[in-house]
């Protein structure tokens, strides 16, 4: 059976190397001290610097990018055409998983890296200020500019992205599942979500999370009770 063969293959190759196991290992030892710079130089290493993943991305990704883009005549924004996110942002992969940088990337951090700008610790957001309107796809170097996670949060606020839940309510408004036509305000304080009551009305809850300070508040000293 070729089975059984393939098995006996395997057995005889393994007593041969046990047999030789000392004059094997020695041999390769020997070999890789002899090479060693030739083969670690071979080795990929992960790309740490912007401008190492720049040189990287331009070897791999610019073509194939830029065939994802196109210029709005009105809007003047360089706009991404490949895959979009629910929120409307461009997604692809660069990377490759022979050196494990393998990821999936928002397409205007891509355009940011492809340009030869920096993201840094300090500032690794990449934000948008387009002139005509809020456009998550745009990949326009002249309409992005870095920030913190505090320009984030504020750049998200204006921009009315974080204003309603998933539900389309209000941040900080739910039905009320025990009492029909009833809506529960609640605030966020740093991870504790503190109910402050129950309305009648969206707009009666949604003033209620306003007059509490807002849906996401930082934890202070105190402790909070729910």
């Amino acid at each position: 059976m070729p089975y059984a063969n393939i098995e006996v293959g395997r057995m005889k190759a393994r007593e041969r190397y046990l047999r030789n196991k000392e004059a094997i290992d020695s041999a390769s030892r020997e070999y890789y001290w002899k090479n060693k710079e030739r083969i670690n130089s071979k080795r990929r290493k992960p790309i740490q610097s912007a401008s190492e993943r720049a040189d990287h991305l331009t070897a791999k990704l610019r073509a194939r990018f830029q065939s994802y883009l196109r210029r709005n005549k009105v809007t003047g924004c360089l706009e991404w055409m490949g895959y979009k996110d629910v929120h409307g942002y461009g997604k692809l992969w660069i990377g490759s998983q022979k050196d494990g940088t393998l990821r999936k990337e928002m397409s205007h951090r891509v355009a940011w890296i492809l340009a030869g700008k920096e993201i840094t610790p300090e500032k690794p957001f990449i934000l948008h200020n387009c002139p005509c309107g809020d456009n998550p796809s745009c990949c326009e170097i002249a309409h992005l500019w870095d920030g913190t996670a505090a320009d984030n949060n504020t750049d998200r606020s204006r921009k009315d992205r974080s204003r309603r839940s998933e539900l389309g309510l209000p941040r900080g408004v739910q039905p009320n599942y025990t009492q029909k036509e009833s809506y529960q305000a609640r605030i966020q304080v740093g991870s504790k979500q503190i109910y402050i009551g129950s309305y009648s009305s969206i707009e009666e809850a949604r003033q209620a999370v306003e007059a509490a300070g807002g849906w996401r508040q930082e934890e202070s000293g105190g402790d909070a009770t729910t």
